[in-house]
């Protein structure tokens, strides 16, 4: 069977998606007919398609899926087609052959003047087909394609935007494919040519296009699209002369200042890496940091790029050095020194900053913290077991680790007779509150461990600790369970609570007298809730 002209029915990002389907093998076909396809599509569920059909033609389409009750074309029919296109691709193929070799046969009939009168008439009707011989031939664009490729931008955009200019969540995908596509069936044969100037141009127009649109960007179509940009961008600038090179960084120099999502800054520094690059991003970057406030973490990030820069550059130690001192209160300009003090083997020298580093930002949010852990790294690395149990220590009682990783290896430091101490004075420390209570269960402390459970009134550590604790208390974690379904039932005032209240109570019967004790509860409820028909209705459906 032939298909003509279905992918017209369907909106680019629903096709692109219904693609996706078909490639992952998700279509099943039952019937296959000149007057029907039936087929069944695996999605979030099981979805039945059927396609109804006249000479190849779709004359209409159904799914049982919640977007096409609604009227609309959606992916699970796209990816039926796609199979049923599928398995006439071998005919298809051998028709293509055979015409493509009647074209060459035909072509090799015309006279020279026929061929150019043909081309003519082409370029005439298909614009697009003029731009493509003077591209191939005299190696230039009419100058009016800039025009033409702008008003083409426009027309992508207008037809995909309502009155408002706004792009929707449900055509933005589209609206980005359909700008990537152009770029890509544009670009390679205007980079081929050496058209690099007219290249670049025409890659920014696109950039320019979709970051000033206001739109709903919520499936990332934005970010792949400008993936691609960039991919073109590079391409150009791997075949640009200086010339060149120079203007497209002005463009980025200046579209820095005023773009809007922030991608053509990170762009600019990291693609532009000959020595006169290198020398402009230093001095666009000393423009940042002459800008920046004294206090703004943009101003950390700009002098660690102008210190790597500077490096790369293979300034003078004593001109970075300067820069280091001049920022030394932040602390990626301290890792900045302390990572090449390690590359270079001072490793005294770099505790010593490390130390240091602690001291200075000991009253910032988890100020220590990455001091501490490269310093645990470090000795573990030297081999310094006295120091590197004193800086677990301190680690442990200073900061907030956030599980038991470095109290085990602080156990397998400490002599076994020593240990139980040391783990007293860890569980006094309020740095370790949050994972008080996993030490416990590593312990084997669960007298102490049920005891924090029961004080905490937490229903969330009743759970976490009920597999280790249901052999030891199992009605202390009933009494908890109780107590906490019947302050919660009576506030509970909507279906979906106390549906959620009455699984939780389904699960006491892994307590022994829970089934019992579920049983009674459940008429106790009944009998203080007398009008939550709701509660009653769904106490019935789980048994009770």
């Amino acid at each position: 069977m032939k298909l003509s002209n279905w992918k017209n029915l369907f909106a680019p990002h629903i096709l692109k998606r219904g693609e996706a389907y078909y490639d992952a093998g998700f279509v099943t076909i039952k019937e296959i007919g000149e007057e029907k396809i039936t087929a069944v599509v695996e999605g979030s569920e099981l979805y039945e398609v059927h396609i109804w059909m006249d000479y190849g033609h779709v004359n209409g389409m159904n799914c049982t899926c919640p977007y096409a009750a609604e009227g609309n074309a959606c992916k699970h029919m796209a990816a039926v087609l796609y199979e049923v296109e599928d398995k006439d691709f071998a005919d298809a193929e051998t028709t293509d052959m055979q015409n493509w070799k009647e074209l060459e046969q035909a072509i090799a009939k015309l006279s020279k003047k026929d061929a150019h009168k043909l081309l003519l008439e082409l370029a005439e009707a298909y614009p697009d087909t003029g731009e493509f011989v003077l591209l191939h031939t005299a190696k230039q664009l009419p100058k009016s394609s800039i025009t033409q490729w702008r008003r083409k931008l426009k027309d992508v955009e207008n037809r995909y935007s309502d009155r408002s200019g706004f792009i929707d969540y449900y055509n933005a995908l589209a609206f980005t494919d359909e700008l990537e596509a152009l770029l890509d069936s544009a670009l390679p044969d205007m980079i081929q040519a050496g058209l690099l100037e007219d290249a670049f141009h025409w890659v920014c127009d696109v950039y320019l296009t979709a970051t000033n649109v206001e739109m709903d960007d919520s499936d990332g179509g934005l970010g792949m699209l400008i993936g691609c940009c960039e991919g073109h961008w590079e391409d150009i600038l791997a075949h640009a002369g200086q010339d060149l090179s120079s203007e497209m960084y002005q463009w980025f120099s200046e579209q820095s200042e005023t773009d809007p999502y922030g991608f053509i800054e990170p762009f600019m520094l990291r693609s532009f890496r000959d020595e006169d690059s290198l020398k402009r991003n230093l001095a666009y970057i000393d423009s940042k940091i002459e800008s920046s406030k004294d206090d703004d973490w943009r101003l950390m990030d700009y002098v660690c790029q102008k210190l790597n820069i500077m490096e790369e550059m293979d300034l003078p130690r004593a001109e970075i050095d300067h820069v280091i001192r001049q920022y030394y209160r932040f602390p990626d300009v301290r890792r900045h020194l302390i990572e090449r003090t390690l590359s270079e083997k001072r490793f005294d020298d770099a505790i010593t900053l490390l130390e240091e580093s602690k001291g200075i930002d000991k009253d910032a949010y988890n100020g220590a913290d990455r001091w501490c852990k490269r310093l645990i790294a470090l000795y573990q690395e030297l081999g310094r077991e006295e120091e590197l149990k004193k800086e677990l220590r301190f680690y442990l009682t200073h900061c907030s680790p956030r599980d038991l990783e470095y109290v085990t290896m602080l156990k397998e430091l400490t002599d076994e007779d020593s240990w139980p101490e040391v783990r007293e004075t860890l569980l006094r420390s309020p740095s370790i509150a949050s994972i008080a209570n996993l030490l416990l269960e590593s312990e084997g402390l669960y007298d102490r461990l049920m005891e924090s459970i029961r004080k905490s009134g937490l229903i969330s550590l009743v759970d976490r600790f009920t597999d280790t604790l249901l052999p030891h208390y199992p009605d202390e974690l009933l009494a908890l369970n109780l107590d906490y379904l019947r302050r919660e039932m009576k506030t509970a005032n909507s279906r979906k609570h106390y549906y959620t209240l009455i699984q939780r109570m389904k699960t006491l019967k892994r307590y022994p007298c829970g089934k019992l004790e579920a049983k009674k509860l459940a008429d106790e409820w009944r009998a203080a809730y007398p009008r939550r028909s709701s509660m009653f209705d769904e106490l019935k459906k789980a048994g009770f």
